[in-house]
């Protein structure tokens, strides 16, 4: 587990220098970090007023393509303080198939083992990404309340 902080903090290290490298491809109050643009939220919403969030903000709520995409994320988690927060990806559809809220393909995961599908209560559609389980994802009650980041790719 210290392994996997210190590769976490690395990549904010990175992640931070190309942010002031070239801020100006971003709207001033977003993070940029590669080909992406992160707007972190300093508040806690339910999914739903997240996704809804990032819409105006002509964003998506987070989408992961990577585990390089994950561990951006884990370091911007770690800066900004934020133990749990909201990804876009949910199986509010059809149970047990999971889609990102902006249509992407999803083409990564990284549940925790046999939480994709392991749900407390009935209605653990949405997910969400946790500090204390090593950034992996869990389901989670959609009308709980967390932060969340909005992307917006530049490429």
């Amino acid at each position: 587990m210290a392994a996997s902080r210190t590769l976490v903090l690395l990549t904010v290290l990175f992640a931070l220098a190309l942010t002031v490298a070239v801020r100006e491809t971003c709207p001033d109050d977003w993070l940029h970090s590669w080909d992406l643009c992160l707007w972190v939220s300093n508040s806690s919403k339910t999914n739903w007023e997240a996704i809804e969030d990032c819409k105006r903000k002509e964003s998506d709520l987070v989408y992961i393509n990577s585990n390089e995409e994950n561990y951006i994320l884990a370091g911007v988690m770690l800066a900004m303080g934020i133990d749990e927060m909201w990804i876009g990806l949910n199986d509010i559809g059809v149970n047990k198939v999971y889609k990102w809220s902006g249509h992407q393909k999803v083409v990564y995961t990284n549940f925790l083992p046999g939480k994709a599908y392991n749900r407390k209560r009935h209605s653990e559609d949405c997910v969400s990404m946790k500090n204390r389980t090593d950034f992996k994802w869990d389901s989670e009650y959609c009308f709980t309340y967390l932060k969340f980041i909005c992307r917006k790719d530049l490429s």
